[in-house]
């Protein structure tokens, strides 16, 4: 289903999802520029692009509740659904890490990975080759990017407010089952009051 945002908003000369994301098909990897890519133009093959680039949209393109400032050109990350739309995931450039600290993307985020664990998704960061959840106090990493796995969140109320407890299973594929490093398993805190 098309958002309004969608309706309305095109990539016009964004096109860091070009240089931060991996496309197996022209066998470009993540973090740098598509050689089809002409940066703050776009694609030079647009017409013959593969599936998924066609089928991929950021969620400033996709989201009514993200404004201008959040357009990936603007804030130097592109935000994505992962797992069946279970995570909101950051994909950050590596020279700006740190660009999701930033105002108004730091507190909107910190709301977001509350409301998100409410409804067991997640809020994670991706930055280089690490994959890293945001819980209420702070980063956690938990794999590699290319690492697969599965989650489940538990809520409990104590005195001092909510409880949290992310639990985190490794999921092997032929390709990854004897290389990949199991994601951190457990992660448990309070949210901060």
């Amino acid at each position: 289903m098309q958002t309004q945002a969608a309706k309305k908003r095109d990539c016009g000369s964004c096109s860091l999802c070009c240089k931060l994301l991996p496309v197996a098909a022209l066998y470009k990897p993540q973090n740098e520029w598509c050689k089809h890519c002409v940066p703050g133009k776009g694609c030079a093959s647009y017409r013959l692009r593969p599936k998924a680039c066609r089928d991929f949209s950021c969620l400033w393109l996709t989201e009514d509740f993200l404004d201008d400032s959040w357009k990936p050109s603007n804030s130097k990350f592109v935000m994505m659904w992962e797992f069946e739309e279970k995570s909101l995931t950051i994909v950050t450039d590596p020279k700006l890490p740190n660009a999701w600290k930033a105002e108004p993307y730091y507190t909107a985020l910190m709301a977001l990975c509350e409301k998100h664990l409410a409804e067991d998704r997640l809020v994670m960061l991706m930055t280089g080759e690490k994959r890293y959840v945001l819980l209420p106090d702070g980063l956690t990493y938990v794999c590699t990017a290319a690492d697969k796995f599965t989650w489940a969140v538990t809520k409990s109320e104590t005195k001092t407010g909510p409880h949290y407890h992310v639990e985190f299973q490794a999921v092997a594929d032929e390709k990854t089952a004897a290389a990949a490093p199991a994601p951190a398993e457990k992660l448990s805190f309070n949210m901060p009051n």
